[in-house]
C-alpha cells in the first residue's frame, strides 16, 4: 500500500548501503482529516456533528437533516488543495521537497421533505491529489572501489489519487427532540502512479547509469455507511453522535517495475549479449482480501447561547488496527468552531482541529517505519445569504511546524530501506473551496 518506501533505486546509492526511497502521495492514508466538506463544516473546522442541518450534514450526521430548513440543494463550485512535503537532508546534503495540488469540485448534495422524513443524496471527493514533479539534483557522489566518483540525481513523479462516496440519506424524528438518520455511501478509491529515477555517474572516463521506471495502478470499492443521532434538550444545545464503519469489498493492485542498469560495484561490463547494459521487467497483480478500513465515531455538542453566535465541538475517534494495507493505531482527534453573525447576511466562521498520524511513533531502532506527522488545523468562512439561497468562501490550513514550533510533535520518517535512520519531515496543506446553496 501507500509507504514512503514503494519506489526504489537499483543501484547503491552515496555509500549508504542501502536503498532510498520515495512515494509522492507518503502520507496520505497516514492521517485521517485531509478534507473538510461543506462550506459551513469548514469553517466550524469540521465541528458539525451536533449541527449537520445542510446536505453536507449527511456526511458528518444524517440525523442532523431533519433540522434543514425547506429543501436544499448545495454544491462547490471548485476547490483548490496544495499539500507541501519536505524531507531533511535525504539526498547528500540536500533535502527533497514534494508538492501535491488538485482542482476539483469536491461536493453535491440534495435534502428534500417527504412529510415528516428528510431524504437526502450526496457526492464527495476526498483525498483528490495530483503530483507532476521533476526532481534534478547535482554535486553528488557515488564511492566505487574507494573513489569518489561525480554523480547526478533525476527522480520525476506523476500520481493522480481520488476518493469518491455517493449515496442516498434518509432521516427522521423519533421523538419532538431526538433524531436518527442513515448514509448509506458506496465508495471507489482510484490511483496511478508513474515514476521515472535516474542515477548517472562518471568513473575512469566513462558514464554509467541506473534507471528505474515504475507503474502502479490501484482500485479499491467499499461500503461506509454513516449512522447517526441528534438530541436536543433545549433550545441552547444539541448533542450528536456517528458512526461511520467501512466494509471493503474489492482491493486490487498491479506493478509493473522496468529496471535497466550497470551495477559499478559488482561488474560495469555485463551486459545483455548486445551490448546494452542487463535490464528487468517484473509484473505483480494481487487481490487483497484482508484489506480493512477503520471506523470513525464522532461525538459532537453545540450551544446557541444566541440567535447570532454558535460554539460547537466534535471529538473525532478513528478505530482499528488497519487502513487498508497498512498497520495503523487508533486516534482521538478534536474540532471546535465558532460562528457569528456579523449582520442578518454575513455569517463569519473559525474553527481549530488536530490531525493526529494513525502511524506509531518512528523507533529509531527499527527499520521500514511509515512517517509520522501531526498536524494542526486552522479554518474560515464567511457566506452572504438570502433568504432562498447563500454562497460560502470557506478554507482551511494544516501545518506540522507552525512559526518554527511543532505543537503536535516532530515529523518523521525513514526514507532508507534497511537502515534505522530517522529523517526529519514537515507537512503543510491548505484547501479553499466556493459553496453554492439554495432552497426551495
Amino acid at each position: 500500500m501507500k509507504k514512503i518506501r514503494i519506489f526504489t533505486l537499483v543501484i547503491t546509492f552515496l555509500c549508504f548501503g542501502s536503498h532510498l526511497f520515495a512515494d509522492g502521495l507518503s502520507t496520505s492514508d497516514f492521517n485521517h482529516i485531509n478534507d473538510l466538506i461543506g462550506g459551513r463544516a469548514i469553517g466550524l473546522g469540521g465541528a458539525y456533528c451536533a449541527i449537520s442541518d445542510d446536505p453536507a450534514g449527511a456526511y458528518y450526521n444524517p440525523a442532523g437533516l431533519v433540522y434543514a430548513i425547506n429543501n436544499q440543494i448545495s454544491l462547490s463550485v471548485n476547490s483548490y488543495k496544495s499539500r507541501q512535503s519536505e524531507f531533511k537532508k535525504v539526498i547528500g546534503d540536500n533535502d527533497y521537497s514534494q508538492e501535491v495540488s488538485s482542482f476539483y469540485p469536491s461536493f453535491f448534495g440534495v435534502a428534500q421533505s417527504f412529510g415528516s422524513v428528510k431524504i437526502g443524496f450526496t457526492f464527495v471527493n476526498i483525498n483528490n491529489e495530483i503530483l507532476d514533479q521533476d526532481s534534478h539534483f547535482n554535486d553528488l557522489t557515488y564511492t566505487i572501489n574507494e573513489t569518489k566518483a561525480p554523480a547526478t540525481f533525476t527522480m520525476n513523479y506523476n500520481i493522480t489519487e481520488n476518493t469518491l462516496l455517493g449515496g442516498p440519506s434518509v432521516a427522521f424524528f423519533a421523538m419532538d427532540n431526538l433524531s436518527f438518520g442513515l448514509t448509506l455511501y458506496a465508495m471507489k478509491r482510484s490511483k496511478q502512479e508513474i515514476a521515472f529515477q535516474m542515477v548517472t555517474f562518471e568513473y575512469n572516463g566513462a558514464q554509467y547509469y541506473s534507471i528505474t521506471n515504475t507503474y502502479i495502478t490501484e482500485d479499491i470499492y467499499a461500503l461506509k455507511p454513516v449512522l447517526g443521532t441528534q438530541y436536543m434538550p433545549n433550545k441552547f444545545f444539541a448533542l450528536g453522535l456517528s458512526v461511520m464503519p467501512g466494509f471493503v469489498l474489492s482491493h486490487k493492485k498491479d506493478v509493473q517495475v522496468f529496471d535497466k542498469s550497470v551495477d559499478a560495484g559488482i561488474d560495469m561490463n555485463e551486459t545483455d549479449g548486445e551490448g546494452n547494459p542487463l535490464a528487468n521487467l517484473n509484473k505483480a497483480s494481487k487481490d487483497y482480501s484482508d484489506s480493512s478500513l477503520p471506523t470513525q465515531i464522532r461525538l459532537g455538542v453545540a450551544y446557541y447561547p444566541s440567535n447570532r453566535f454558535l460554539l460547537t465541538a466534535d471529538l473525532i475517534a478513528h478505530v482499528g488496527s488497519k487502513n487498508l494495507q497498512n498497520d495503523m493505531e487508533s486516534t482521538l482527534n478534536i474540532a471546535i468552531g465558532a460562528e457569528y453573525y456579523l449582520t442578518d447576511s454575513f455569517p463569519f466562521r473559525f474553527g481549530i482541529f488536530t490531525n493526529f498520524a494513525n502511524t506509531p511513533e518512528i523507533d529509531d531502532s527499527k527499520t521500514g517505519q511509515e512517517a509520522h506527522v501531526n498536524l494542526l488545523g486552522f479554518s474560515s468562512s464567511i457566506s452572504w445569504q438570502t433568504r432562498n439561497s447563500s454562497i460560502t468562501l470557506a478554507g482551511f490550513y494544516q501545518t506540522s511546524d507552525l512559526f518554527g514550533w511543532s505543537p503536535l510533535g516532530d515529523g518523521e520518517a525513514q526514507v532508507y530501506s534497511g537502515q534505522a535512520s530517522v529523517q526529519e519531515m514537515q507537512m503543510s496543506l491548505y484547501s479553499i473551496s466556493l459553496t453554492g446553496s439554495a432552497k426551495y
